[in-house]
């Protein structure tokens, strides 16, 4: 099964979206968490407990593919962006059915690998709760 979800064109003021090969940090988050909410979905339907997950960005236009993130701000920021000519998609293999907060920390790791490729280091909206280190 493949799923496609478009992450780039986002509006970034009243007056003006980004460009093809601009994609936000968060949009790219935001499409892992609603994917893999629905393979948990699905593997609790079906059954079907283990999925395997490719996440690649395909952009338009000329330009290196650009993810931006957040400054202390909240305003777009690119400064710590690599410019990427290709982007190598990154893979995963999820057991659904895992407790919920092994499964949080798993789309956070996923969604974190994704966009350290562009050179973001810090996973903006996936904020699994602290693990219990006494346990």
């Amino acid at each position: 099964m493949t799923v496609a979800a478009a992450v780039g064109g986002h509006r970034m003021s009243s007056d003006g979206y980004f460009d093809g090969w601009q994609v936000e940090s968060v949009a790219i988050e935001c499409a892992i968490a609603d994917l893999l909410a629905l393979a948990r979905t699905a593997a609790e339907a079906t059954g079907n407990d283990e999925y395997d997950v490719r996440l690649g960005v395909e952009w338009t236009g000329e330009q290196s593919l650009t993810i931006l993130t957040k400054d202390n701000m909240g305003f777009t920021y690119d400064g710590v962006s690599v410019p990427l000519h290709r982007y190598t998609p990154v893979e995963t293999t999820v057991s659904a059915v895992e407790p919920a907060l092994d499964y949080c920390w798993h789309v956070h790791d996923f969604a974190q690998d994704c966009v350290n490729q562009g050179g973001v280091s810090s996973v903006l909206m996936i904020r699994p709760p602290a693990r219990d280190e006494s346990a």
